[in-house]
């Protein structure tokens, strides 16, 4: 989806960029779509690496990491926005206004990706993806609990299936005799 968001033909090249910057920010972040389109600009902090959830589901804040690529992704999308003049408080606009991004408009953007792709997905599959590769990367589920802003930790456990070859990975490094 990174490939196909920043290689697709938008209508404009800011549309390019943007659409690139949300799917890498759900992707990096496992971020609910709703906490990705209230996100303002001063809940981002590039220098320091991280990005404030304010009221998340639950209506806690918490801090999420940035990874390194997606710090360079988002400072080039806040470049553009910069260059564009977009002065509103969101993080992500519209293309054409001066307004924060709608619901409807971020779903155009995954039906549109979806159709270009064959792949179908919402913005809710790319945060399970996000929980998914993180466990399969051995992120520890308490940390993975405090990304996603889960309540409880049986919530996090969803994202422990592991693959086959992960298991069998697992299985060579036990050494019982």
């Amino acid at each position: 989806m990174l490939y196909a968001s920043f290689n697709h033909t938008w209508r404009y090249e800011f549309e390019r960029i943007r659409n690139h910057a949300m799917i890498a920010t759900f992707l990096y972040t496992g971020l609910r779509a709703e906490e990705l389109l209230t996100l303002e600009l001063i809940d981002v902090d590039l220098e320091s690496g991280v990005l404030l959830v304010r009221a998340g589901k639950g209506g806690k804040d918490r801090y999420v990491p940035l990874h390194p690529k997606l710090r360079y992704i988002l400072r080039r999308y806040l470049q553009e926005r910069s260059r564009l003049g977009r002065n509103t408080l969101r993080l992500f606009v519209s293309a054409t206004r001066d307004r924060g991004l709608s619901y409807k408009a971020l779903t155009r953007v995954c039906r549109v990706l979806s159709q270009a792709t064959g792949v179908k997905f919402t913005p809710h599959a790319l945060r399970h993806t996000f929980g998914s590769v993180a466990v399969e990367q051995q992120m520890g589920l308490a940390q993975l609990k405090e990304i996603l802003g889960h309540q409880d930790i049986s919530s996090t456990m969803i994202y422990v299936k592991m693959s086959p070859g992960a298991l069998k990975d697992s299985m060579s490094r036990v050494e019982l005799f």
